[in-house]
C-alpha cells in the first residue's frame, strides 16, 4: 500500500499499478495529444532532436531500458507519494542521482502510469531559449 506524506493510506500499492510498458513510447519518444500538441519524449536524443521549450531530458547515458527500469523502482519504492487533484498521484524517488516522477491516473479499474520524467539531477537537462541547460 502507498502512504502519502500526510499519512493517508491509499487502497492500492505497487502491484496494482498498470500501464508502464504502454507508457514507454510516450516517455521515451513522445506522443501527440488530441489537441495536436506534442508531449513527453524525455530520452536525451529525443529532446536534442526536438528542442521543445521546457522539454526535459534524462541524462545522455540513460537509454530507454534504464529509464523504464528506474521508473519501475519508483513505482515499487517511492520516497514521496503526492495527490495531484482527485484523480492523479505523483510518485517520486531519486535513482542514480536523478530525481524521477511517475505520474499515475486513478480510473475505476486501478492506477495507471501516465508519464515518467526527471525533475533534476546529474545530467538532467531542460530546453530553455533554444538551448539545453543543466537542471542539476
Amino acid at each position: 500500500m502507498y502512504v502519502t506524506s500526510d499519512g493517508h493510506r491509499l487502497p492500492f500499492g505497487p502491484a496494482d499499478v498498470q500501464g508502464l510498458d504502454e507508457a514507454r513510447e510516450h516517455v521515451v519518444e513522445g506522443s501527440i495529444r488530441r489537441n495536436g500538441r506534442r508531449t513527453g519524449g524525455h530520452l536525451y536524443t529525443t529532446v536534442e532532436a526536438e528542442m521543445r521549450e521546457g522539454q526535459i531530458a534524462f541524462p545522455k547515458d540513460w537509454d530507454a531500458d534504464r529509464i523504464m527500469a528506474a521508473a519501475r523502482q519508483v513505482i515499487d519504492r517511492p520516497e514521496n507519494v503526492l495527490f495531484q487533484g482527485e484523480h492523479r498521484i505523483e510518485l517520486s524517488s531519486t535513482i542514480g542521482g536523478v530525481r524521477l516522477v511517475v505520474r499515475l491516473r486513478l480510473p475505476k479499474n486501478g492506477p495507471a502510469v501516465v508519464t515518467v520524467f526527471p525533475t533534476r539531477g546529474v545530467g538532467v537537462k531542460r530546453v530553455h531559449n533554444g538551448r539545453l541547460r543543466d537542471v542539476g
